[in-house]
Parts: structure tokens; C-alpha cells; sequence
């Protein structure tokens, strides 16, 4: 069992009605749209549970594992998920999914005041075993500086204003909605939205509103990601 409880003692992976059938697994890369999406589908007549979580941790829990927060065992499968196209893939090659649809393109940046990410001591970094993103940076990076382990972007976050580290690897639009200064780095990554197979008539109506509303998109755009639905 994976205990995500965060540094705070607090549930911010979670968000909704627990009793909501719409649940839904997102990539904590887009933290920053999870509250739009969550009052998108809410103003469409549709409860909506939300876990918001690095995508390998989701992957985890797709596949039977249990996760805590605190003393709350989470145990409820997702129907529908916004994850990495990498991660999608896989998926579809199972034959889980009963529809996919791209989603937002999103670009990793670097949170510093340096001018160069060697001259970091620290680096705050989301777990690679969590987060396709991190391993991703992590095969690139050619400096000495300490690699700061962490279970979410939020923690990252938290590890630079609190002056923990020297660094942090974020997304350019999460640098943008937390006003942090550094500067972007030549990788992006493409997000899809996945159905899995069974979906009755309100679970793919709510698939459908994420492809397509105006309103998620104009969110999205306006902190940097590209739309592609």
C-alpha cells in the first residue's frame, strides 16, 4: 500500500463527492485544472470524485494497488483518466479503454533564481518511480546538484517557498499560476483523456464535455498549455 499522506497531514488529491459514479483520475501535472474541470461537469449536472496524483502512482492503482492518506484507505476505480499519452497507450494495447481523445500539451520548466540549473546545490523533483515526467529529466540531467525526492508537484512547490531547495522541475504553466521566476526547458509532453470500456450514458457524456468545453479550454490556455482537444 502506498501512503501519500502529504508533509501538511492533509487530503489534496482529492476532490468531489465521494459517492460520485464520474470518477475521475488526472496526472498531478494539471493540478491547476482539476477545480475548473471539477465546476465544468458540476454546472453540467454531473457529480464528479477527482484524484488528482502523479501518473505512475495512478497506473499503480489501476492495477489493484491501494493508496492512504492519513488514516483514509482510497480504493475507488477511475472511469475516466487524463494521464500522459505514453501511459494512455499502454492502456489501450490492454484493450481497457473504450475511447481516447488528446487533451493539452504542457512543457516542463525550471523553478530558480540561478541562471544556470549546475549552479543548484538542491533540486526539488517529483519521485521518478511516481512520474514518466521526472525520468524523463532525470536521463537528461548532467549536474552534481542533490536530487530532493518528492511524492507531488504540490510538494515541489511547497520545498521552494519554503527556500529548501534551489530548484525545482514544475510545468511552465504551474510556474505561471504560482508566479515563480527560472525558465523553460525543450520538453513537452502530450496529455490524453481516457474512457474506460462499460461507460454508461453520463460517463461518456462527461468525456465528451472534457474534450470539448470552451471553458476548460480558455483555463488552459490562459497558464500556458496548448489545447488539442
Amino acid at each position: 500500500m502506498l501512503d501519500l499522506t502529504d508533509s501538511d497531514n492533509n487530503i489534496t488529491s482529492l476532490l468531489g463527492y465521494v459517492d460520485s459514479k464520474v470518477v475521475i483520475f488526472m496526472d498531478s501535472a494539471l493540478t491547476e485544472l482539476a477545480n475548473i474541470i471539477f465546476l465544468e461537469l458540476k454546472e453540467n449536472y454531473i457529480k464528479s470524485l477527482i484524484e488528482i496524483l502523479p501518473s505512475g502512482i495512478i497506473m499503480k492503482q489501476i492495477f489493484n494497488e491501494e493508496v492512504k492518506f492519513g488514516n483514509l484507505i482510497y480504493d475507488k476505480p477511475p472511469r475516466i483518466l487524463i494521464l500522459p499519452s505514453s501511459e494512455i497507450s499502454s492502456l489501450k494495447q490492454w484493450e481497457l479503454l473504450l475511447a481516447v481523445s488528446n487533451f493539452v500539451k504542457i512543457k516542463m520548466f525550471i523553478a530558480t533564481e540561478l541562471d544556470d540549473i549546475c549552479k543548484a546545490k538542491r533540486i526539488a523533483i517529483v519521485n521518478p518511480e511516481y512520474s514518466v515526467f521526472s525520468s524523463n529529466f532525470i536521463k537528461s540531467y548532467k549536474c552534481d546538484g542533490e536530487l530532493v525526492l518528492v511524492k507531488n508537484e504540490g510538494e515541489v512547490i511547497k520545498e521552494l517557498k519554503k527556500g529548501n531547495v534551489d530548484a525545482g522541475v514544475i510545468w511552465l504553466h504551474s510556474a505561471k499560476a504560482n508566479g515563480l521566476k527560472g525558465y523553460e526547458l525543450n520538453k513537452t509532453f502530450t496529455m490524453q483523456i481516457g474512457l474506460f470500456k462499460g461507460a454508461d450514458k453520463t460517463l461518456i457524456n462527461a468525456f465528451e464535455i472534457l474534450r470539448n468545453s470552451h471553458t476548460i479550454r480558455e483555463n488552459a490556455e490562459k497558464i500556458g498549455m496548448v489545447w488539442l482537444g
